[in-house]
């Protein structure tokens, strides 16, 4: 936790690629060998960091592919609670451009939840460009809550939501 804690601040001062193992260790008061026992360097410490926050989110999403729309809703809502107990962390992994690794992880766990589903007369190149969409999507679309201070509620995030996926901009007409 003081690993993660200590790369979360320094992340508020700069991207990942400026930072160094060096200095995550300074932060948290801790010897190079004991951050090395548990991780091979920054990113690998920080690919920790997105890949718990993702199990988390996953977690709480549960069938996103049921028929029923309340139980829908009401999952999506889990999720975005989820986000908002997390949001200063999310904010944080969020900023200074380093979501790329964030979204090609979200579009790979989107990729695995319909690749089953998907049309296989679909030309591939169309399937990924629309996982891609929906990843940039749901990351924007988080980005923009958060940085609203969560001024909706995550129930009515979720709603909206699922109409934005469901009918896109014709949502809102």
């Amino acid at each position: 936790m003081m690993l993660k804690s200590s790369i979360a601040e320094l992340l508020n001062e700069r991207p990942l690629e400026k930072i160094t193992v060096k200095e995550i260790c300074e932060k948290a008061d801790i010897n190079r060998g004991t951050f090395y026992s548990h991780y091979a360097d920054q990113y690998d410490l920080y690919n920790s960091i997105v890949n718990e926050l993702l199990d988390g989110i996953f977690e709480r999403l549960g069938d996103f592919m049921t028929p029923d729309e309340e139980a829908l809703i009401a999952s999506i809502t889990n999720v975005y609670d989820y986000l908002k107990d997390n949001a200063e962390t999310i904010r944080t992994l969020l900023r200074n451009g380093v979501d790329y690794s964030i979204e090609n992880k979200i579009r790979n766990l989107i990729k695995s939840i319909y690749l089953e589903k998907i049309n296989k007369s679909v030309d591939i190149d169309l399937i990924n460009a629309a996982y891609s969409y929906m990843a940039a999507g749901a990351i924007s679309l988080i980005r923009y809550w958060l940085n609203s201070n969560m001024n909706k509620s995550s129930r009515e995030m979720a709603e909206f939501s699922l109409q934005l996926t469901s009918n896109g901009l014709s949502a809102l007409l």
